[in-house]
């Protein structure tokens, strides 16, 4: 596998793992400054995922398939969540066999500086409620605002915090589900072609245990509600990242984060990167992600 990887041809560029030496940080998403990041930036390869021929989902955690939605505005919210949930909750299903599959925390993300600041619900919010709402098209925060790209290698959850989500999004069916296998997998788009700011995959099968330092994820620092928690990620040699040049409107970059099955591919770090072959007046990325938690058959 090395030797394959490195005869695919690559950009270099500064990733910013976080510094193991500070131990856990606190994210704030409505309130980036408060954030208590420290970090270890590192220069890395980032490989040309289509030229590879070697990678799948189940074996390093990632895939890109084509699909073309019948979303005719990823800015309108009502046709995101009456169209573009079920169209993800399908795609799942087939993709891992899930029987019941949740689609929520929809997020459209930009590098563009111009773009309007977030605003908060008056009174605060809790992290519970923002996904649970999310996923029953509730209405908690004001919808479709443009988020900063996420821009160090992180996982959003772990199995704690993917479970404690998942009993508030399934109310009276939590029994039923609370032990079976769960699994949390993301969704990625460029709503336009992808021309700058790419998101990164690092290969599943060399990310650690070890290289995981714990995140907690908040809203604001005066709003109430337990942290989520999730991992950022420190450095190491044994990394393979890839990312997909270019990627369409019709391409979905889809990966896993977390599994309660330890023995499959999980742990899927990514990050926006700084693509060095991006001309320099490339148009800022706009993106949606959806985040999805799937549950499976004894």
């Amino acid at each position: 596998m090395p030797d394959t990887v490195a005869a695919l041809p690559f950009v270099e560029t500064t990733l910013a793992y976080i510094d193991p030496a500070y131990g856990p940080t606190v994210l704030y998403e409505y309130n980036r400054d408060q954030t208590t990041h420290h970090y270890d930036p590192r220069r890395m390869p980032v490989h040309d995922a289509r030229a590879a021929r070697d990678l799948s989902f189940d074996r390093n955690g990632f895939t890109l398939i084509g699909h073309r939605s019948a979303v005719t505005d990823f800015h309108n919210a009502e046709q995101v969540k009456r169209v573009y949930y079920p169209e993800i909750a399908q795609l799942v299903r087939e993709l891992t066999g899930a029987e019941k599959v949740i689609p929520f925390g929809d997020v459209l993300r930009s590098d563009d500086p111009a773009k309007e600041a977030l605003i908060a619900p008056e009174g605060g919010f809790d992290p519970d409620h923002v996904f649970a709402d999310s996923a029953g098209q509730g209405g908690t925060v004001p919808p479709m605002q443009v988020h900063d790209t996420a821009n160090n290698p992180h996982i959003d959850f772990n199995e704690k915090t993917l479970r404690r989500m998942a009993a508030a999004m399934l109310g009276a069916e939590a029994e039923r589900y609370a032990k079976k296998r769960i699994a949390m997998i993301n969704l990625w788009r460029g709503i336009e072609t992808v021309e700058r700011k790419p998101l990164a995959v690092c290969d599943a099968s060399t990310v650690k245990e070890a290289d995981l330092v714990l995140g907690l994820i908040g809203t604001r620092p005066e709003d109430p509600g337990d942290f989520l928690e999730g991992f950022n990620v420190a450095y190491s040699p044994a990394h393979r990242w890839y990312y997909y040049p270019r990627m369409r409107p019709d391409e979905l970059l889809v990966f896993k984060l977390c599994d309660s099955d330890r023995s499959r591919p999980q742990l899927t770090a990514h990050t926006a990167i700084d693509d060095p072959s991006s001309r320099p007046d490339a148009p800022p990325r706009r993106s949606l992600e959806i985040r999805t938690i799937s549950f499976f058959a004894d």
